[in-house]
């Protein structure tokens, strides 16, 4: 008889359990069960209605006071789909407004899956930072966070200016606080003498505003239309799963004037 160890998981003000089982994480379902407020007897005749779905196995596990019991037991990928199954109204008060929110996000889930073929959690960013290659003629944009930005030195070199130049008129700009967070985040670079420098990341709206006419004026081979077009290219990239997965990140690496 194999016997396993618990390992605990904070949730809320409790703490529940995962059993590894072949490198799979397992859960009990009854400690869950009881810190939810859920009836145990009730809910374990729906689990064992649905065993073979839930893939349910009993474990022996060592309790916290020290004895042997078996637990019935679920893989933690197949506990989403049980709490979408709860009856939020029976559930602990503190915890019952967040059950509703994640069922919600179940059935949008399921039914973009079944109707457009992709689903994509919004809360999370596979996509690492860095460096987008854009088609010829474009300048190369940054992949922040999932969302597009310039940085401040291929904006430099792609407007004929110096780095130096652009930087001092960032940093004289009367900008409201909201706005410079949101759109021109402090982003400094290694030099090739690994001197640390100043630097920009901006995106389409805080580049919009440093290339006003006055920066602008009589510079050489400046056409807006090319950043236009780089950051409508990559945004509708990072908009649509299948495109997001072609496209390949470099670290950055700084072009100075």
């Amino acid at each position: 008889m194999i016997i396993s160890s618990l390992i605990p998981v904070p949730f809320h003000k409790y703490n529940l359990f995962i059993i590894d089982r072949d490198g799979e994480p397992y859960v009990p379902m009854r400690p869950i069960v009881e810190a939810m407020g859920l009836d145990w007897k009730a809910q374990y005749r729906r689990i064992d209605e649905h065993r073979q779905r839930l893939t349910v196995v009993i474990m022996t596990t060592v309790a916290a006071d020290g004895k042997q019991r078996e637990m019935i037991c679920i893989p933690h990928r197949k506990l989403f789909g049980w709490l979408a199954t709860i009856q939020a109204s029976r559930t602990k008060p503190e915890i019952r407004d967040q059950i509703i929110l994640f069922q919600n996000e179940c059935d949008d889930a399921l039914w973009k899956y079944w109707t457009e073929g992709v689903v994509r959690n919004p809360r999370f960013n596979t996509l690492p930072n860095g460096t987008v290659t854009t088609p010829k003629g474009m300048p190369d944009l940054e992949v922040i966070n999932g969302k597009p930005f310039i940085h401040s030195t291929v904006l430099a070199y792609n407007v004929n200016r110096h780095h130096y130049s652009l930087m001092r008129r960032i940093d004289r700009m009367e900008l409201q606080g909201a706005f410079r967070e949101k759109h021109i985040h402090y982003a400094p670079y290694r030099s090739a003498h690994n001197r640390l420098c100043n630097a920009y990341n901006l995106t389409r709206e805080g580049m919009l505003l440093v290339l006003d006419s006055r920066f602008c004026s009589g510079m050489l081979g400046f056409h807006l239309d090319d950043f236009d077009q780089a950051f409508d290219w990559l945004e509708s990239r990072l908009k649509n799963p299948l495109e997001t997965a072609t496209l390949t990140l470099q670290p950055y690496q700084a072009s100075i004037r």
